[in-house]
This record gives structure tokens, sequence and C-alpha cells, in this order.
């Protein structure tokens, strides 16, 4: 097995790599992470290939360097062999370099070997790592070392025994990828406490002000009021022994889902992801859209959490082999977060998946959407109308329903009677009649729609446009007397003309029943502590037109802790909006096809999700590939 020495001004530390491939660079989804300003996300790729193990530079900034030159191609190490990243020097070994303490203090005596015979592209245009099928046949050929038995000292953590002052510890970022330092692992309190320390300031309530309440309403586990900011930091700091039962099953599961709990409010995350293997429980974080590991935990104490959750969410503790629904709640002291709870059967068990319901995490009101002045007006003025019809599309998770939320509670509910029918309820919104759908007894978006109808309402939000004749009865009811709010599945503002006539909405409908489509995505923000800047290409000074001008700098993603390490934090609307005139229901009526739509288009106000992107982008809120990914194919 093979070892890698790190040392950096401030500290070294030696750590045991796995065997195919390991990835080196700033992010922490890398095998070794490491904290240089030099280095990359993704900086460098140690594989083994046939038995020999090549280093290869990913396209890095600063470049990866070997006797201080940067390489170009792949270099083959012997037995041993050293590069650096910035100011970090590292020293790799086939053998446990603590069997030879000379080789430590002479590491110029140890590089690799030039790989003369690796061509520059061997390694192919994939930057996460090298491709073994087209390295093989220029390796083939080449002796082979003969492979050494690695002794297994990894129980002892430390580099020499005689000095432990100044060697650090593994931490625990290194037991993810050293198969023998689960033992060694700070527990899960420690890393969860972490995790929380640079996001406290989020916070305003402590670990023990979480109450757990569950969906029969009964406060199960009540809180502990803190009332100074030095009794929140402590009970935080304390987590894991301040319960009198925390000797207890009950008490230890209590005390970390707690703090799992505060954990997700302070990386205002929108889902907890609990995934099972063979001897721990892996719990993940959805953060601004993508996954942010959070915690590894034995899996003894991963079934004393399942335990509690199912509880809390009336679930039955005793079937583990079918999918299993339910939900509670917390009680904080400004406000209660509600939280939807799936677990779904898998090979090490069962998976869980925790929605969490926090208001707080979103926008409100139509002013909170971050709209453009034209867009906002546009949307107050058809919402404040007896009839119409708005829909919002946009693929799942892009914010359609937070959106339509946003609208109802700028409705007078006072004077309007407001009912939705959703799938499911996700947000209770005082003064409005929601109705869950039921598709068991029969309840679809069609038959609660036609039954709504008799119920006077003035508002109808309907959850979403399934089929032909929930998209025709919503149509009809938009054209008599009722504002219809509602969303479906479309690309684009365009993209949902055609979808609702090859639902097969009648043309007529369309035209006559529709107001505003409103397309969206939610697009990451660039942190602001660590976004750096570069200078535009001609390409994209070309791509962003009239929003260009004058933009001496694009900004990019780099990561911090601030943002773990993603480079982004937070969330806002991207948005396109298409508003009916006559001229464009003309082109519906007569032709409906997309030179005609895009014609009438072009002789009103509209601004494309593209176009919206790189507003942004212009502003330095956003970065190109930030773009790329969201807006994909719709913007060619």
């Amino acid at each position: 097995m093979p070892f890698l020495f790190i040392q950096t001004p401030d500290n070294r530390r030696l750590l045991k790599l796995p065997t195919h491939k390991t990835t080196i660079g700033r992010s922490k989804t890398n095998t070794v992470t490491i904290d240089d300003d030099f280095s990359s996300r993704v900086h460098c790729t140690i594989q083994q290939i046939d038995g020999r193990y090549i280093l290869q530079d990913n396209g890095s900034r600063n470049g990866t360097k070997v006797n201080g030159q940067p390489i170009d191609t792949p270099i083959q190490f012997g037995r041993k062999g050293s590069f650096s990243i910035g100011q970090t020097n590292f020293l790799f070994s086939l053998d446990d370099p603590r069997l030879d303490p000379d080789w430590l203090s002479k590491p110029a005596a140890v590089t690799p070997e030039p790989a003369a015979a690796i061509p520059a592209n061997a390694a192919g245009s994939d930057s996460s790592g090298l491709s073994p099928d087209r390295l093989f046949s220029h390796l083939k050929n080449q002796p082979q070392q003969n492979n050494v038995a690695v002794n297994d000292v990894s129980a002892d953590p430390l580099l020499d025994g005689d000095d432990d002052e100044d060697v650090p510890q593994l931490g625990d970022e290194d037991a993810m990828f050293d198969p023998d330092a689960q033992n060694k692992m700070t527990d899960p309190f420690a890393v969860l406490r972490r995790f929380i320390k640079p996001h406290r300031a989020r916070l305003d309530f402590a670990v023990n002000q979480i109450g757990l309440v569950n969906s029969r309403g009964e406060n199960l586990h009540p809180t502990e009021l803190a009332q100074t900011e030095q009794e929140i930091t402590d009970q935080i700091d304390d987590a894991g022994q301040s319960d009198s039962d925390q000797d207890s099953d009950v008490g230890m599961a209590v005390n970390i889902f707690r703090l799992l709990l505060l954990s997700a409010f302070a990386g205002r995350a929108s889902d907890m992801h609990f995934e099972p293997g063979t001897e721990s429980l892996l719990i993940r974080l959805r953060v601004d859209g993508s996954m942010v590991s959070l915690v590894e935990v034995p899996s003894a104490l991963g079934a004393r959490l399942y335990g509690l959750i199912k509880v809390l969410s009336d679930i039955d503790i005793s079937k583990r082999a079918t999918v299993q629904e339910g939900h509670f709640r917390t009680q904080l002291p400004d406000r209660s977060v509600d939280f939807r709870v799936s677990f779904t059967p898998v090979i090490h068990g069962q998976k869980l998946v925790i929605r969490v319901l926090d208001s707080v995490s979103s926008p409100q009101h139509l002013n909170d959407l971050m709209l453009p002045d034209w867009m906002l007006s546009h949307i107050q003025k058809v919402s404040t109308q007896s009839s119409g019809m708005i829909l919002v599309c946009g693929p799942t998770g892009s914010g359609k329903t937070t959106t339509l939320y946003a609208a109802l509670r700028d409705v007078d509910v006072q004077r309007r009677n407001v009912i939705t029918i959703e799938d499911p309820v996700e947000y209770q919104l005082k003064g409005v009649t929601q109705i869950p759908i039921n598709q068991k007894q029969g309840n679809t978006f069609h038959s609660m729609l036609r039954s709504v109808l008799r119920q006077d309402p003035d508002v109808i939000l309907l959850g979403e446009i399934r089929d032909r004749e929930t998209a025709e009865t919503g149509m009809q009811a938009a054209m008599t007397g009722h504002l219809v709010l509602s969303t479906i599945h479309a690309r684009d503002t365009v993209g949902t003309i055609f979808r609702l006539l090859d639902l097969g909405a009648e043309p007529y409908l369309v035209g006559s029943a529709m107001n505003l489509i409103l397309a969206q995505r939610l697009i990451r923000l660039l942190c602001n502590n660590c976004k750096a800047g570069r200078k535009p290409t001609p390409k994209q000074m070309h791509q962003m037109g009239s929003f260009g001008k004058n933009v001496g700098e694009i900004f990019y993603p780099v990561g911090c802790p601030n943002c773990f390490d993603q480079g982004y934090a937070g969330r806002q609307g991207l948005y396109e909006l298409l508003t009916m005139t006559d001229e464009l229901r003309d082109a519906i009526l007569k032709s409906a096809t997309m030179g005609a739509i895009n014609d009438a288009l072009s002789r009103v106000l509209f601004t494309s999700l593209e176009q919206s992107g790189y507003k942004l982008i212009a502003d330095g809120i956003t970065s190109p590939e930030e773009l790329d990914r969201i807006v994909g194919s719709s913007s060619a």
C-alpha cells in the first residue's frame, strides 16, 4: 500500500493511500485535501496503472512541480518520489517511510522517474484522472517493478514515536481514506461542532433550544432555554454531554440528532441524507443544490437515530423492507419548522432523506424573489386581477412552488377565498384552504379541481398540470372568473406553450386563458469571501452582448470554509417572463410554430434565461460555469 508524507510550513502528516486512484487539491471532495493558496480544486492525481504509479497534473493554475519545474506530461514514480504544490511538499513511497527515517530528511534524492514513453495526451481530457485504457498500451511493455509487502503499522498514527509533540494525529478527513483510521476518528459530536463553528453567527438559538415534536403535536423532547450568547456557545460546545440521560441510548440519539438539526440550520440545508454502509452511516446535507458531507457515525448509533426519527414520525420501527414516510416538527424559540421523512430500503438497510421545510430560508413575498422590476410589476398586476392564469415552469427543485407561495402571501385573504391543491402540502398558509392530493383515494389534481370550483374560490393554486383534463379545466376556470396559479414541467416559457399543446389543450384555450408564463432556475451565488476574478475572453464578451460592456473581470469560484469549499454561498432565482399579447395569441391560434412565436416575442420586452444569467455574471454575482450548468442546452 502506498504512503504519502505531506509537509507544510506549519505541520506534517503521513497518510495511507488507496491503491487505485488518489486526487489531491483544495476541494474536500478529493482523496487528499490540502490548504494551500496555490492549490486548485482538483490539482493533481496519483493513479495506479498496471502496477505503476503515475502522477498527473490536472491543468492546475500553478502547476505540480518536480525538481522545481512544473510537469507537462504524466510522471511515473519508482518506489519513491517527491513533488510539490505551492508551499506543500509531498513524498511518495511504496514502503512505510517510518521504516527509513533518513529518507524523510533527503527528499531531493528520491524524485520521480520521467515517463518519457508516456505522451502528454495519454491521460485523455478527463481532468479527474488518468485513462487506464489509453495508458496501458504505453506501460505494458516496460519492465515491471517487484512489489513488496507493506507492513501494517497504521495503528500508530505518528510518524515517529519519539516526536509526538511535532506530528499531529490523523484527522477526520484523513480517516475517510485511511482504512485503519476508524478507531482514530474524532467523535461525531466534535465533527459536528467544527462544522457549525464557522456558521454560528447565523444562529440565534442553541442546540438545547430545539424541541422535538412528533407528528401528533406532542413535544417529546422539550427545549432548555439559553439566555446569553455564552450559554448558547457553551451548549453547542458541550453537545453530547449536557443531558441528564446522556448515557442512555435515547439520550445519545437525542443529543446528536439535535446537533444534526443545528448543522442543517447553520448550513441552510434543504435536505438531510442518511446513507447506510456496511459498518457506518454517512450523513450529508444538500446545500444550495449540492451535496456536502457532514459526518459519518457508527451503524449502532445510526440505528438509534433511525429509531428516534421513526418514533417522532409515527413510523413502525419494526419494518425495514418497505418504503415508509412521515413527518415531524421542531419547535424553536421564534418559530416551528416542519420536516418530511422518507425511508427507502437499500442494500445495507434503509436510506433516509429528511426534507427541511424552513420558511425562514425561502422568500416570503414577491418582493423577496429578486425579480427584475419590470417582471415584478407584471406579476403583481396579474395577481390582483379577478381572473387569469399564471404558470411557472422549470425542472424539479427550481423553486416553482416557492414563487407561487410568495404570490399567494401577497393576496388579501381577508377579502378573497384562496384554495390550494397540492401534492403534498409543504408550508401552511394562514387564511388559505389547503387540500392535499391522495392518489390512493382517487383524489387527483383534476378531480379535486372540479370539486374546488364548487367551493366559490377566488384564487386557486394548482400544484401541477400533468394531463389534458387538468390543463383544460384550469384554463376554463381562468376564463370564468378565477385567478389560477400553477406549475408545469417545461424547459422555458416558449416550451410551456408547446407542452400544453402536446398535452392536448386546445390552442384557443392556451391563447385566451394564459396571462403570464414564468420560467425559472435557482442559480448559485459566488462566495464573496473567496471568489477570484479573471479577465473575460473575447468569446465571453461576445456572448454577454450589451451586458459585457465595461466588464473588466469575470469572477469564478475558489472555495473556503465559509462556503463548505464549494465556492458558492446562497442561491437566487434566474427568470424568464413571457407576457401574453394579442400578437402572440394570434401566432398560437394560426400556426403555433417556434418561428412564429419567436417573431412575436422579438417585438415585446423579453429577456431569456441565458440573458438574465449574463447580467448576473457581469455584476460579479455568479460564474459562467454555473450558468452553463443550470441553463444548459436551452441557451443554444
